[in-house]
Formats: C-alpha cells, sequence, structure tokens
C-alpha cells in the first residue's frame, strides 16, 4: 500500500478509478486510497476476537454453500462439434433459398465492412500529440556500482518511502543442464519447507510478519552484443520497511543455506500444486507457451529456458507426481545439489535500490546472506545444446489454437534498430488487428521484435490455423503496399513510445537498471533506439520488408491448440506432440 505498487500501470489512474468504488455510492471519494488507518483498526482487533468473529459469521455459521462438481469425460470435445455440426445442418436444411442467400449476402456486407478503412474525415476528428511534445533524452536509471564485503552491488538510489529493495542474482552456469528443472523446481520450494530454524508454518508468519514478498525464479541473461552468449541466472527479490531490512536478509539467508528437502508429503503436494498450476498458465496463456516453444527451436537460451520456464519444464514436473515415490530420493539428492552450486559467494551480484542515507543498514547487515554461502570455486558447465526445426502441433482439448511463427532475424544478417519497434506497432495494432482479430475472430494477434534478434508472431485464442499462418505470410505484401501520411506516422511512433516511455516504480527503476547492466546494454543504446523510433519515416519502415520476408521465409512454427484441428492439418508439422496426459 505504502508503495503503490502498480507494475507498468500510471498510479493516478488508478487512484482515479480507486476513487470511482466508493464515490459513485455516496461514500467518500477517499475511502478506498486510505490504508493507515483501518490498518491500525485490523491491528487493534487482532488483540481481540476481531479476525474469529468474522470466521464465525461469514464461514462457520453461514448457511449459504453450493458444490460445483467438474466431472471429465474422454472424447467429450468431439461429441460436442459432432454435435454443432449436425444441429447447423438441421437449421440449414429448414431454410429457404432466399434465407440462405441472405445469410450469405450480409457475411459479404460484413467482411466489406471490416476490410474498408475508417473515413480520414473521422480519423482527423480525433486529438492527436505532436513528436514535438516527446522529449529525445531518454531517462536515465540512477546506477552505482560499488563493493560490499567482496561482492558487487548494483545500488540505485531513489526515493522509496522507507523501503529497500533488495535483489540476488546467482550465475547458474555452474550448473548442468539436466539439472536445470531441479533448480525451476528449486525456486518453487523456497519459502514453503522446513529450515534448520523454523518450521514452515513459523517461516511463513515471519515472512508475512516482517517482509513485503520474497520471489525465487529462474531467468536466461542473454548479452545483446552476441547472439550466442548467454547465461541462466537465479533471481531472488524482496521488499521490506527500511526498519525490517535486517530481519528480511536474516530470514532469506535462513531459507537459501538452510532450507530441508526431508518433507516428502509436502514436497508431493507443492509438486502437484506446480503441476495444476501449469496446467492452468499453459491454457491460459498459451501464446506464450507457443512462442516460447518455437524460440527454442532456433535460440541455445531459449531451449535452455525450456526445460525451466516452458512446457518441457510442465513435462519434467507431470512425469516427477506420477512417479513420485520411485524419484523422490534421486529428487532431494538432486535439489541439495543444485543448491550448493547455485549459492555460491562466487556466483552473487547484489542490487539494492533506496535512498543513499538507508544504504549503509544493507550494507551493515548483508552478512547474514553472505556468511553461510559456499565458498569453493566451481568449473563452469557446457551450456551447448542441439537445436532442430520440430515445428510441433502441440495437443489440447482446447476449442481454439494459439499459432505461432517466427526466427532470428540477426542470424540472417540484419541487426536491431529501433524502427523495427514502429513497425511492430504498425503489424501488431493495425494489419493483424484487421486481419486475424477482426476478420479471423481470434482474441487477439502481435508481432514481437527484440534486440536479441527474435523476431515473432503469435495469435491469440484463434479459431484458424493455416488461414493465420498465410495472414503472417502476407505480412510482406502488406509492407509493399503500406502508404502512410504525416498524421499516421505520428500516431504509430506515439503508440511505439508507450512502450519505451511507460511509468516506474522505484522497484521497476532497479530491476531493469540491473537487466540493462547485465544484457550490455548501455545508455547510448537506449538513447540511439529512442532517436530511431521518433524519427521513423516511411521509407526505413518499408526497407524492414527484406527482414520479415526472411524471417518467414524459414518456415520456423509451432502451434498450441485443439486437438483434431491439428490433426486435420498434420502435414505441416514435423510433430505432433500430446500436452497433458
Amino acid at each position: 500500500m505504502r508503495e503503490a505498487e502498480h507494475e507498468y500501470a500510471p498510479k493516478g489512474l488508478l487512484y482515479g478509478i480507486k476513487l470511482m468504488n466508493s464515490w459513485l455510492y455516496d461514500a467518500h471519494p477517499t475511502a478506498y486510497l486510505e490504508y493507515d488507518a483501518p490498518l491500525q483498526n485490523i491491528k487493534d482487533g487482532a488483540k481481540g476476537r476481531y479476525f474469529e468473529e468474522l470466521i464465525e459469521k461469514y464461514l462457520l455459521n453461514n448457511k449459504h454453500a453450493s458444490v460445483l462438481i467438474l466431472k471429465p469425460k474422454k472424447g467429450m470435445l468431439k461429441e460436442k462439434e459432432n454435435a454443432l455440426k449436425e444441429r447447423l445442418q438441421k437449421i440449414k436444411e429448414s431454410m429457404t433459398d432466399e434465407e440462405l442467400e441472405r445469410i450469405i449476402e450480409n457475411t459479404k456486407n460484413l467482411l466489406k465492412r471490416q476490410e474498408t478503412p475508417d473515413p480520414r474525415e473521422a480519423l482527423e476528428t480525433i486529438p492527436l500529440l505532436s513528436i514535438s511534445d516527446i522529449k529525445r533524452e531518454a531517462d536515465v536509471l540512477p546506477l552505482v556500482e560499488k563493493e560490499v564485503q567482496g561482492c558487487k552491488l548494483l545500488f540505485h538510489p531513489v526515493f522509496t518511502n522507507k523501503i529497500a529493495y533488495t535483489n540476488f542474482y546467482f550465475d547458474m552456469d555452474k550448473v548442468e543442464i539436466e539439472l536445470m528443472p531441479y533448480a525451476s523446481l528449486l525456486s518453487t520450494l523456497l519459502g514453503k519447507l522446513s529450515t534448520e530454524n523454523y518450521s514452515y508454518e513459523e517461516l511463513a508468519k515471519e515472512i508475512d510478519i516482517n517482509i513485503g514478498g520474497i520471489k525465487y525464479y529462474p531467468q536466461i541473461i542473454e548479452k545483446i552484443n552476441n547472439i550466442d552468449e548467454f547465461k541462466p541466472i537465479f533471481v531472488i527479490e524482496s521488499k521490506a520497511l527500511m526498519d525490517k531490512l535486517p530481519r528480511m536478509l536474516e530470514l532469506i539467508g535462513e531459507v537459501i543455506n538452510r532450507t530441508k528437502f526431508d518433507d516428502k508429503k509436502k514436497i508431493k503436494e507443492i509438486i502437484q500444486q506446480t503441476k495444476s498450476r501449469l496446467e492452468m498458465v499453459i491454457i491460459e496463456k498459451g501464446h506464450s507457451v507457443a512462442s516460447k516453444r518455437l524460440t527454442s527451436y532456433f535460440s541455445k537460451a531459449a531451449k535452455i529456458n525450456e526445460t525451466m520456464n516452458g512446457l518441457e519444464f510442465y513435462k519434467f514436473i507431470a512425469n516427477l507426481e506420477k512417479n513420485f515415490d520411485n524419484l523422490y530420493d534421486d529428487l532431494v539428492d538432486k535439489l541439495y545439489k543444485v543448491k550448493d552450486r547455485i549459492f555460491n559467494i562466487n556466483n552473487l551480484l547484489l542490487s539494492l535500490t533506496c535512498e543513499e542515507r538507508d544504504a549503509k543498514l544493507y550494507e551493515d547487515n548483508i552478512v547474514y546472506i553472505l556468511k553461510d554461502l559456499k565458498k569453493d570455486k566451481l568449473e563452469k558447465t557446457n551450456l551447448d545444446v542441439e537445436l532442430s526445426k520440430d515445428n510441433e502441433g502441440l495437443l489440447t482439448q482446447a476449442n481454439v489454437q494459439f499459432v505461432a511463427k517466427g526466427y532470428n532475424y540477426r542470424k540472417l544478417g540484419y541487426e536491431y534498430n529501433g524502427t523495427m519497434q514502429v513497425l511492430r506497432t504498425i503489424i501488431s495494432l493495425d494489419y493483424l488487428w484487421n486481419k486475424v482479430r477482426v476478420q479471423g475472430g481470434a482474441y487477439g494477434c502481435f508481432m514481437n521484435i527484440e534486440r536479441n534478434g527474435t523476431l515473432t508472431f503469435a495469435s491469440y485464442r484463434d479459431p484458424n490455423l493455416k488461414e493465420t499462418i498465410k495472414a503472417y505470410d502476407d505480412t510482406v505484401k502488406f509492407i509493399e503496399g503500406l502508404e502512410i501520411d504525416d498524421r499516421e506516422m505520428t500516431k504509430y511512433i506515439i503508440g511505439t513510445m508507450s512502450k519505451l516511455d511507460f511509468p516506474l516504480n522505484p522497484f521497476l527503476k532497479g530491476r531493469i537498471s540491473d537487466e540493462n547492466y547485465m544484457r550490455g546494454i548501455t545508455q547510448e543504446d537506449i538513447q540511439k533506439e529512442r532517436e530511431e523510433v521518433l524519427d521513423a519515416k516511411l521509407e526505413g519502415i518499408k526497407s524492414l520488408k527484406n527482414v520479415i520476408e526472411d524471417v518467414i521465409k524459414q518456415e520456423y512454427i509451432c502451434v498450441l491448440g485443439n486437438e483434431n484441428r491439428i490433426k486435420d492439418n498434420q502435414d505441416i508439422f514435423n510433430k505432433l506432440v500430446k500436452v497433458f496426459e
């Protein structure tokens, strides 16, 4: 509450929305902006029976209840599809020739309306900023390199309203490739198991009381100057009020240095929960799953990331859950091995975001983390992996597809340019929006272009498959015929700038600065990209046609979606993979 953490959203806008929650119902407008007094009331109430009375009233003595049973049935999707076809066929047979002709004509009119651009006169009534309203200088994120007790510290001196944001980056280049999934599982287990000095219930209570949250996760850092240079890292993010900072560091040290993996029942429960959560993510964010899988066909970094954060990791978890009793002893051995290889002082890069005057408190107490870390020097492991053009159809029972296509343009000899981001805006919000979303019926569709060379198309909850791939292929024709006046170009540039100029809270200022540092992105790179976006011209946009064309020609695709729909188009795939067993 104090930090007003809204990620990338402008907090002023969200405050305005919160006002409506009370204002619209004749309550005081700022009722949902206050937190000191309500929190104090809760603290005072906790001394009595405040929570007990809430539980008694709304849970124990609540006579209202409902029971919902979800009973899976194999082949249900096919049954529904056949029933729909039969119903539609009966409706068609009951219609006269005139009624059928009317439907055909209405469909033609709808397609014509979808393909017809809005009149210029109507578009020009919309107010528009000018390029001169946007400053040319990129913001500089504060970063001071320090050394604390032999470790490098990236310090970000910014106003944080008495909150400390700490990040710990442990290199994972000492962990063998086959152990990477165990490192990802380790990130899920940490903080949820007992340690040498706390049961997991006590640990959870101490964390909730003293810390604003701890996150553990693996990540791949790719250098921008060399597409083959990357390293996996293990990230720990945490935050706390300044007076709780020593306690936060003490608890993190306890977790990473003294977690025990002897609670077989608890570990199994966490693995089962993780499997369930991953299954929901696969269905809800299928475009991300398909894009990650696609990128793993041509990127070594992405292939390793698949084992920690992608479909490959889900397969690993599903196998553990299925064969848990047989694999448990080996699992524990590997978790300890991975933990010892990661949490080594020689792997550590520190990061702190707070006000200058508070930094010393961190420096005086970081010993809670450092004192028990491993100190031995380990050899880097070989992170080389073989790549293959798998072009998979990922089979599920969903009614829709997530269609991805792409490649790495830097492997084809092209280099990154800020103008590419303007092209991304045009393709995503104009061409693909109309072609795949409006006309094709998908919930969404976009093109992504990254500094590391990755260029991907992806659709979201898409009823089509081959039609969407053809739309991607026709992007080249769209660029060839592109005609944009100055007003339209200004709109596209301003739309692109929203990706570069978004609100940064103190945490994000530190986190993004850290990532730029690790990837080798300099202030000069950031300024160059900004100027290339602001100075984008139609000729420069159209000159990128060859980049898109050459990427598309590589014919790398991945589709996650309906099993029957993918099998009906299996000629375009090299492999068909059943996602859920």
